[in-house]
């Protein structure tokens, strides 16, 4: 195999850490500006979606950075105002993990189509689940509720995460794949043009 095609195909780029700094960063930013393009439908967001993509695509670490970063920014300059501090590092941690596994889950990928669109779509429901639970388990804190209080809190969550989980469902099953593989043969083209 000629040398070329094998460093793209191993993404081996000269200066890989510039590089993986500008993949962080345009990700980071496509994270925080689906969050604000969707942040005006009530229980649908493209968050996580953006977010597992980038782990897909970057790695388990940068993904998680991606989503850490991503989650923050659209956080902290949202429409609705700065978030409870302790809200926003649960935000942060939550994302920067469906990040971190979908980085990792790429390995499991299946070969057969409708398998792969089960598959994504499980991965938006336990993404959307994850995140409400951990931002729903601190909400006493930051109301300064008594401990009781939290199955009150976790109940009256159920019809919101359920809307958001089938949303995600619906978003990961239908676009993920198509678009992933978009994403990947644009860059290999790039990656062979570039070494040629």
């Amino acid at each position: 195999m000629p040398k070329e095609l094998q460093t793209a195909q191993t993404n081996e780029l000269p200066f890989q850490s510039v590089a993986q700094i500008a993949q962080i960063g345009v990700w980071s930013a496509a994270v925080a500006a689906v969050g604000y393009l969707f942040s005006f439908i009530p229980n649908v967001e493209a968050v996580t979606f953006t977010t597992a993509l980038a782990g897909v695509f970057l790695g388990p670490i940068n993904g998680a950075i991606v989503g850490g970063i991503g989650i923050a920014i659209y956080s902290l300059f949202n429409p609705w105002g700065f978030p409870p501090i302790l809200l926003l590092l649960v935000q942060m941690v939550a994302m920067a993990s469906i990040g971190g596994i979908s980085g990792i889950l790429k390995r499991f990928i299946p070969h057969r189509i409708h398998f792969r669109i089960l598959f994504w779509g499980v991965v938006g429901l336990m993404g959307s689940l994850w995140y409400d639970l951990l931002t729903t388990l601190i909400t006493p804190f930051l109301a300064e509720m008594q401990g009781q209080s939290l199955l009150v809190v976790l109940v009256a969550q159920i019809p919101f995460t359920a809307v958001k989980g089938l949303a995600n469902i619906i978003l990961f099953a239908s676009l993920f794949d198509p678009l992933r593989l978009r994403i990947e043969k644009i860059r290999q083209t790039s990656l062979t043009m570039r070494h040629k």
